[in-house]
């Protein structure tokens, strides 16, 4: 069942962000995951074809917009991702919702959180999609707001939900590296959980849509 939706806030576009991903900034994490899926067994791999997401929507119950922090306290905390160039296919749009949990993971939230209201995700790519594992987005096409969270580096959560299908989590390098990467797991990755990686929320709507990814 889905819990009832708050108010609806409407996140302002960047529009003079460039719409290029920062390839060589993901070079460490991406080596990482892929050598990650090889040692799981799983080789199948696939590219995005350009998709990429067009804009976001907080929701919530908070009103009017307040601090973060304050956010954080509410209850049913959504997030609308709108898609464009979906399953490869030019111009072909979908949605998904992805609701976080501040008792599961909160620095990983409070960041999350943090790039939703900085409309970081906006003309954010899907730059890595590996079948049966993961989709994993979250590395801007500016080189300068993508080097500021480079430097922006986490310390982890605890480890307290499984990485199950539809579960997101930051990607990581090692111990204490998470900046703005996330991943959407395809299916039930609890391996993932031995190794540090902390979900902090799901996908309660749209699976079919991540599924198309």
């Amino acid at each position: 069942m889905r819990k009832k939706r708050g108010k609806f806030f409407k996140i302002k576009k960047t529009t003079t962000r460039k719409k290029t991903v920062l390839m060589s900034s993901t070079i460490k994490m991406g080596l990482f995951l892929i050598g990650l899926y090889y040692i799981l067994g799983n080789k199948t791999f696939s590219s995005t074809k350009g998709l990429k997401i067009d804009e976001m929507n907080l929701r919530g119950n908070s009103e009017p917009r307040s601090a973060i922090k304050d956010i954080m306290k509410s209850k049913n905390i959504q997030v609308e991702f709108n898609l464009n160039n979906l399953n490869g296919k030019l111009g072909m749009k979908g949605s998904f919702v992805m609701e976080v949990y501040p008792e599961w993971a909160p620095i990983g939230v409070e960041r999350f959180l943090e790039l939703v209201e900085n409309d970081f995700f906006s003309e954010v790519r899907f730059f890595r999609v590996i079948r049966g594992f993961m989709a994993q987005f979250g590395i801007s096409g500016d080189p300068e707001i993508a080097a500021k969270y480079r430097r922006k580096i986490l310390q982890d959560d605890p480890v307290i939900k499984s990485n199950k299908r539809g579960f997101f989590s930051f990607a990581t390098s090692g111990p204490n590296s998470r900046t703005s990467q996330i991943f959407i797991n395809f299916k039930d990755n609890e391996r993932l959980d031995l190794m540090g990686f902390a979900p902090f929320g799901k996908v309660v709507s749209g699976m079919d849509v991540v599924d198309q990814i």
